[in-house]
């Protein structure tokens, strides 16, 4: 016991280790000021570049301005999920002075890696035109194209390019797999929706 006390007393020491690991773990970590400057950051944060977005700087500034801890979850462009949480820093006086972040890497489960298939899914499904949109709908429906091409005043060779068009974009094989994806992503998809990266 004395000597844990008198280890814990030895602050320097403690900061000079404390730094050590977390320089070493492969999550990221960073710690901000009250500018959003950044203070430090590992060895991890710093491979990852400009990790933060604005998401992520709205959880920090909360995190300063609250004093409370803040805690959300994030996906990446490459489908990479994080658990992100940002405490708070205080100084002698019990003063906010900065806030650190922590980016966990989480394994994926079965929901993540569904909401990953949406949100690649919105991403090919954002590079369709509007008409090739209008197909897109009609053939899960079910409708033939010469029922769509009737219904959209186009001819019936048109239809075929479009649809065409529509499962090399969105990298599907059939129509089953296309009214699957659709109705995957329907909540997804709905403009009002503008947490793309963050729940």
């Amino acid at each position: 016991m004395d000597q844990t006390t008198g280890y814990m007393e030895n602050t320097a020491e403690q900061a000079v280790l404390e730094q050590g690991i977390l320089e070493n773990i492969p999550e990221i970590v960073v710690q901000y000021d009250s500018e959003m400057r950044v203070i430090w950051a590992n060895t991890a944060a710093r491979s990852a570049g400009d990790f933060i977005d604005e998401n992520l700087r709205h959880k920090v500034e909360d995190a300063i301005q609250t004093g409370l801890p803040q805690q959300t979850k994030t996906y990446d462009l490459d489908g990479n999920f994080r658990l992100v949480r940002c405490y708070p820093v205080l100084n002698s006086n019990s003063e906010v002075v900065s806030a650190m972040m922590f980016a966990l890497k989480l394994e994926m489960d079965s929901d993540v890696l569904r909401d990953s298939e949406i949100r690649n899914f919105h991403s090919r499904f954002s590079q369709l035109s509007p008409r090739e949109k209008q197909v897109m709908h009609l053939v899960a429906d079910g409708k033939a194209n010469k029922v769509i091409a009737i219904e959209l005043a186009i001819s019936s060779k048109t239809v075929e390019i479009h649809r065409s068009r529509v499962m090399e974009k969105l990298q599907v094989d059939s129509v089953a797999q296309l009214v699957r994806y659709l109705s995957n992503a329907e909540a997804f998809l709905r403009p009002s929706n503008s947490r793309y990266f963050c729940v």
